[in-house]
């Protein structure tokens, strides 16, 4: 498979490490600040306005390559294309269960692990050494940082962001575009566009 990644971020730096661990390849690398299309090496650069030309070869698809979960929906919002056009990249070094589910341009870093009867939703991002349980829910947009676990039959809505080494207890909810710090243990449901930190989470009230 050959990979278009937009965006040329440090995490697009990681998930390239992915996908040519995967034993596929990255064909372009699209940006605007690369306004005159050039080659770097074999890689293709250029502006966003190139995909539409560079996706008529099939067997290429796209991963959004920032890790704010805002950016990668106003890209797909943009960008309008077919679910099929985007690819799903799962580092060789996760365990992601074959009874779970992974959507289109999702990304699953090294180390982090996916078991039965989870499902994540379209452009995620699994963060290194992140763990979702069995039967647990992330919808579309959700970022898991690096080390946070989430453990049986949880929900976590769109958007939302979950902090490096943060837990969240067994059948809670996370609302959408919810942000939970770094380190926190979140033991009970949170509301939508919230932020919570600390263990356990608490909701920070919003100034004036």
């Amino acid at each position: 498979m050959d990979y278009i990644l937009i965006g040329n971020s440090g995490h697009a730096r990681v998930i390239r490490d992915c996908i040519e661990a995967s034993g596929d390849r990255i064909f372009a690398i699209l940006d605007d600040k690369d306004a005159i299309p050039s080659m770097d090496g074999d890689i293709f650069r250029g502006p966003l306005s190139e995909v539409g030309r560079l996706l008529e070869i099939d067997h290429r698809r796209v991963i959004l390559a920032y890790s704010d979960n805002g950016v990668r929906k106003q890209l797909v919002d943009y960008l309008k294309l077919p679910d099929e056009k985007y690819g799903i990249v799962i580092h060789p070094k996760a365990v992601v269960s074959h009874y779970s589910e992974i959507g289109a341009g999702s990304v699953v870093l090294p180390g982090a692990v996916v078991n039965s009867g989870a499902v994540i939703g379209k452009h995620c991002i699994l963060n290194s050494q992140s763990v979702v349980e069995h039967e647990s829910l992330l919808q579309d947009y959700v970022h898991v940082s690096t080390g946070a676990s989430i453990t049986r039959e949880v929900v976590v809505e769109t958007g939302a962001s979950l902090g490096a080494n943060s837990t969240i207890i067994p059948n809670r909810k996370i609302g959408e575009w919810a942000i939970v710090g770094a380190g926190s243990a979140v033991i009970a449901d949170l509301p939508p566009g919230c932020t919570a930190v600390g263990c356990p989470a608490k909701i920070l009230e919003k100034e004036g």
